[in-house]
């Protein structure tokens, strides 16, 4: 046989869900709850729970929410009239916040300060995957940003003396101008090469458009505010979707899940299933270039 009409064909199983007739679900309410205890015992775990965590959730709102804004450094002079802020990107390893006391040198290309302790008027920790944000006052423009040079005085106790810095932002308050200068290390002695201090250079166009850098954060910020259940620990401090809400979506995502299950569960007998597609094992010929060619006998 021949046959040169060349046609795209497509199937597709559509199974359909329970139905459900509202007119006779509460009908004898009290006995379906008894015969699916398992069921309603399951919910109010999950509503207990709900409820439980929404109080955590919101005491770290509460807390995110009173690291929004920028505090002065202690060490600010009242005569110093230039202003940057500086914000601290502590980053997400384990163990990576500190409590030892940082001190930094800020150098530009015509002025440098003198060096600096990197504390506030409000005592915040440098804890893991924290941001904190601080006012720097100078006496007169450092010029465009060059280095930063940080370390720490290991002061703190047990595994908070270490610190994972990520990145340090400053913003000119004057110019609006902003430098980022990137650190991903170790300021540890018993971590990676054991240093205490960096010494940081201004990022490049190049240097932020580079793939290691771009995929790490993609990343990082996918995992911290982009999913949905693990950003609830580690949301970003200035994210505007709080933990509570997030905790909520968490909720209705699962009761939502759960009702699709039983909407497919034990699909109803009455509901045929379509056939299935078969291959018959009769003799059958091809035709290959005009030349019709039968399949061997035996």
């Amino acid at each position: 046989c021949h046959c040169n009409h060349l046609t795209l064909f497509g199937n597709n199983v559509i199974v359909p869900p329970n139905t459900i007739d509202f007119d006779t679900v509460f009908d004898d309410f009290g006995q379906k709850l008894v015969d699916n205890l398992h069921v309603v015992l399951m919910i109010s775990l999950l509503l207990v729970a709900y409820f439980a965590l929404i109080i955590i959730m919101r005491r770290l709102d509460r807390n995110d929410k009173q690291k929004w804004g920028a505090t002065p450094l202690t060490d600010n002079m009242p005569d110093d009239t230039y202003h940057y802020f500086i914000t601290v990107h502590t980053g997400m390893r384990k163990m990576a916040g500190t409590q030892s006391r940082v001190f930094f040198v800020l150098i530009g290309e015509t002025e440098m300060t003198e060096v600096r302790k990197l504390e506030g008027d409000e005592k915040r920790e440098l804890s893991r995957g924290s941001v904190n944000t601080y006012i720097l006052s100078v006496k007169t423009p450092l010029g465009p940003l060059s280095h930063l040079r940080i370390w720490h005085d290991n002061s703190g106790a047990g595994d908070t003396a270490s610190w994972y810095l990520d990145r340090v932002t400053i913003k000119d308050a004057q110019t609006k101008d902003i430098f980022i200068f990137l650190s991903s290390q170790w300021l540890a002695i018993d971590q990676a090469d054991g240093e205490l201090q960096r010494t940081l250079v201004s990022a490049s166009s190049a240097d932020l458009a580079n793939f290691q850098y771009l995929f790490y954060s993609k990343t990082r910020n996918g995992m911290s505010d982009g999913h949905l259940w693990f950003s609830l620990l580690s949301r970003p401090t200035r994210s505007r979707f709080t933990r509570v809400q997030r905790l909520s979506c968490c909720l209705a995502l699962l009761f939502t899940t759960m009702i699709a299950n039983a909407m497919w569960y034990r699909t109803e007998e009455s509901v045929a299933s379509p056939p299935l597609p078969s291959l018959d094992s009769s003799p059958f010929c091809t035709a290959f270039n005009g030349e019709k060619k039968n399949p061997p006998s035996g």
